[in-house]
């Protein structure tokens, strides 16, 4: 029976990752004393309202609402590390008489166990799994005629156009290598990690469209991303960096290669975050995603905030 190469990759993780657990018995100690589970959570809401009337300078009626819940569970043992995180994120904006649109919408699940055979040297079993929470649209100034290439109806004298419904695309990982620690401190503040693998990835969707780029049709055209599964091989860096008490960076950047379709998927997402006091922040990001199957150029996204963040635990 041929086995399909999405389960080949979650196999390849779930047999390594067994084989890791298993042998924390004779692995040599790195550490005096297992300290079990730790969890951390915060809620962060940001915003900002701009109104005008008879101002001479001019301006524009704006308001902006968003959110983020942050989980994360870790489990520290003698010889090994496994992290796991939800992310969800939702932002809304309206401007003047226009409808109210999001402006970021995100949900993200991503574990990681490092089980170290050495101080410096160990192997790594990673899966992760993001989409959107709610449908994305793409909105017009004018009306506009789109035509959905071997898909939908097409759709006349519209202001916006639905690209997306809930949950799609579901972009799905997994991975399973070698892990080197190129720095750490004695706190665990400052922490430069890289890590070089096996892996799969899966495009998983039913309606998602992006807008067709040939400028000499007069209607617009959408085109219908294809699914895909392909294996191949990823190398990563991950960056956790305490630049002061109340000041932290993390940087984390992943490619993967696919053999089958010959493609490459790189992401880049670092942030840096200030705590001003017990609730309050300043939050800077930023997000770069290219992935040669959907979109033939890197795609940027970068949010400046300042932040009312609560700590569940």
């Amino acid at each position: 029976m041929k086995l399909s190469k999405k389960y080949a990759g979650i196999l390849i993780c779930s047999i390594l990752l067994s084989v890791c657990v298993s042998a924390q018995e004779t692995a040599p100690s790195t550490e005096t004393a297992e300290k079990g589970w730790q969890f951390s959570g915060a809620v962060t809401a940001s915003g900002s309202f701009n109104q005008y009337k008879d101002w001479q300078e001019g301006g524009t009626d704006t308001s902006a609402l968003g959110g983020q819940v942050d989980l994360e569970a870790t489990c520290l043992k003698e010889h090994s590390e496994w992290k796991t995180n939800l992310k969800v994120e939702y932002g809304i904006t309206k401007s003047d008489d226009e409808d109210t649109r999001k402006a970021v919408d995100k949900i993200l699940l991503k574990s990681l166990y490092d089980y170290k055979f050495s101080h410096r040297v160990g192997v790594y079993a990673r899966i992760s799994a993001d989409s959107a929470i709610t449908e994305s649209y793409k909105y017009y100034e004018d009306p506009v005629d789109a035509v959905f290439i071997n898909s939908r109806d097409p759709e006349s004298g519209k202001t916006k156009i639905k690209i997306s419904d809930a949950f799609e695309p579901l972009n799905l990982e997994e991975g399973a290598g070698l892990s080197f620690l190129l720095f750490k401190n004695e706190d665990d503040s400052r922490k430069v990690t890289f890590l070089l693998g096996a892996a799969a990835r899966q495009l998983v969707e039913s309606n998602y469209f992006i807008e067709s780029d040939d400028e000499t049709t007069e209607t617009l055209e959408f085109i219908k991303i294809d699914t895909y599964d392909d294996i191949g091989a990823e190398g990563g860096l991950d960056l956790t960096w305490k630049i002061m008490e109340n000041a932290r960076f993390t940087s984390n950047a992943m490619s993967f290669y696919g053999v089958d379709n010959e493609f490459w998927k790189v992401t880049w997402d670092s942030s840096l975050i200030i705590n001003l006091g017990k609730y309050w922040g300043v939050s800077l990001s930023a997000l770069m995603v290219y992935d040669e199957l959907v979109f033939e150029d890197p795609q940027w996204k970068t949010t400046s905030l300042i932040t009312l963040t609560y700590r569940l635990f």
